[in-house]
């Protein structure tokens, strides 16, 4: 081999070491590079933080951009090079963008999760230099429906906790169907000192009764949705299959004449079949032509007064009358509550409907009734979009709740600052129409698996394609049952009413019954009496 050959070979050499060392020093420069730029951001975020008192104030930013600016041009100015100030001053711009960049997130992020009606997911890290900053859902993603899904373990429950927890310490109206009776407990022991009289909890089980607003207070421009509703809520309770489009005819009718009233109940629909004086009171009160005539011009009595066209009626709807502790929470004409206090007066509203206490069809039943006058009360604050405070509504195992309800407020919940989560194991045991509506307009999708020991929550986005992963929020701390009981005790004290049940017996028994059939407290100050529509007026002195 010649003398050339071996001074090629050698150059050869060399320009492969020169370049594997170059490349080596750009990567090594690029590590130290984005240590530094994260440990200014990171300094700075933390400096910001702490002279803004946990807030990131706009002039502490543009400070510490400064501060690193003149810095890095300080340090290269200081070796009277002029290529090495330079390079100082170009390094010190580049920290001092990062600086003001992630500063102005942060402010930006914390802003976003403190507003009401924000749910922070977990947090996420979208930039190479910065801290991981939270991940937000806005009120206006939230309006558009979240579902929660998991099977049992995963931490479906506690998640869903967690998000109502946060909304709680935000202030916002609070909405939580509980159809199990399992988890309301949990969510009372994280209810925030200061809105320990701001929650209403109905609960069948309890000696009291918090009444629920059925037919009650509902402004007559809303009475043909509000029956349309009810129909269908009905029909669910009834079952599709046994019931009949002459018992929605009735039930329609029914409640279309006990409207008007305005302290009607739901105790109040049988007497319109089977209390000829009460019906005519009724019905002369009904300012629709077409239903007063129905009950007052021979159309009931000649075609459905038989007994075997109400039969079947007056065998389901007994229920709420017979059952005590369903009259109670039914029967009150005047409750100490409304739904339009609980979403616009800012209350956090818990409805426990264990089916161990009055069987699956009524908590069914209630559960879907809650959701329908939820949504009511928040169709009436239309117009009003500086004054609406957010609304979450949180639905457990929300299979439970009537799949039309559900279907109209996936459709219309964005248009009232109501934000839903629909919690339960799959969306496989929604009905078909109600999949599709989901498919089609669920803004965010929670699922919570667990992977190994490991427990995550997966977010996808309709408008995203690749779900992003967080880890899950933990296990909830054990139930304060001394701060769950003191706030179930406010709740009696503030929104329930001794109900004498049943009434004829209360009426000539020397001792006051509660819902439950025990003996209540003392009462002295509060008087109940049956009104003329069936229903129960409680009074104050």
């Amino acid at each position: 081999m010649s003398r050339r050959d071996d001074g090629f070979a050698d150059f050869v050499e060399f320009m492969k070491l020169t370049i594997i060392v170059l490349i080596l020093l750009a990567v090594a420069a690029v590590i130290i590079g984005r240590v530094l730029c994260q440990v200014a951001a990171r300094m700075s975020l933390a400096v910001a933080r702490r002279t803004g008192k946990g807030e990131i104030v706009e002039r502490h930013a543009a400070w510490l951009a400064f501060a690193w600016l003149g810095l890095a041009a300080a340090a290269g100015i200081a070796t009277r090079a002029p290529w090495v100030a330079a390079t100082g001053l170009l390094i010190g711009g580049l920290v001092a963008r990062l600086v003001w960049v992630e500063l102005t997130s942060w402010r930006d992020a914390m802003a976003a999760a403190s507003e009401p009606g924000a749910m922070v997911l977990g947090a996420i890290q979208d930039s190479w230099w910065g801290s991981p900053r939270p991940y937000v859902l806005s009120p206006e993603e939230r309006a558009q429906m979240v579902t929660l899904t998991g099977a049992t373990g995963t931490g479906k429950t506690s998640a869903g906790t967690y998000f109502i927890e946060a909304d709680m310490w935000n202030n916002c109206s609070v909405v939580v169907v509980d159809p199990k009776g399992d988890y309301a407990d949990a969510v009372l022991s994280l209810v925030p000192e200061h809105r320990t009289d701001d929650v209403v909890v109905v609960d069948p089980a309890d000696t009291v009764a918090v009444g629920v607003e059925t037919l009650q207070g509902v402004p007559e421009e809303r009475w043909s949705l509000v029956t349309s509703e009810m129909t269908t809520i009905f029909a669910s309770y009834f079952g599709e299959s046994s019931f009949t489009h002459r018992q929605a005819y009735l039930l329609r009718m029914a409640i279309l004449a006990l409207l008007p009233l305005q302290t009607a109940t739901l105790l109040d629909i049988p007497r319109m079949f089977n209390d000829p004086a009460f019906r005519r009171r009724a019905a002369f009160q009904c300012p629709n032509d077409v239903v007063r005539a129905f009950w007052l011009g021979g159309e009931f009595e000649t075609s459905y007064s038989k007994p075997d066209s109400l039969s079947s009626l007056n065998y389901k709807l007994n229920a709420f009358a017979t059952f005590p502790e369903v009259r109670a929470i039914f029967g009150q004409a005047r409750p100490r509550v409304s739904f339009e206090d609980v979403v616009d007066g800012g209350k956090i509203l818990i409805v426990r409907a264990p089916t161990g206490v009055v069987g699956p069809d009524i908590a069914d039943f209630l559960c879907s009734l809650v959701v329908m006058r939820t949504q009511l009360a928040c169709h009436r604050r239309a117009g009003n979009n500086n004054r609406r405070r957010f609304v979450a509504l949180y639905a457990d195992e929300a299979s439970h709740v009537e799949s039309g309800a559900l279907t109209r407020l996936i459709s219309e919940s964005r248009s009232f600052r109501l934000g839903a989560v629909l919690m339960t194991q799959t969306e496989k045991y929604f009905n078909r129409e109600l999949q599709i509506a989901l498919d089609s307009n669920v803004g965010t999708r929670l699922r919570t698996f667990q992977e190994q020991s490991t427990y995550w929550m997966e977010v996808t986005r309709l408008m995203e394609e690749e779900p992003i992963l967080f880890p899950h929020p933990g296990p909830l701390p054990p139930v304060d049952r001394v701060r769950v009981e003191l706030i179930r005790t406010r709740s009696r004290e503030l929104y329930a009413a001794p109900v004498l049940l049943p009434v004829a017996t209360a009426n000539a028994a020397p001792q006051k019954m509660t819902a439950t059939g025990e003996v209540a407290p003392t009462t002295d100050h509060i008087t109940a009496n049956t009104n003329e529509f069936g229903g129960i007026d409680v009074y104050e002195e």
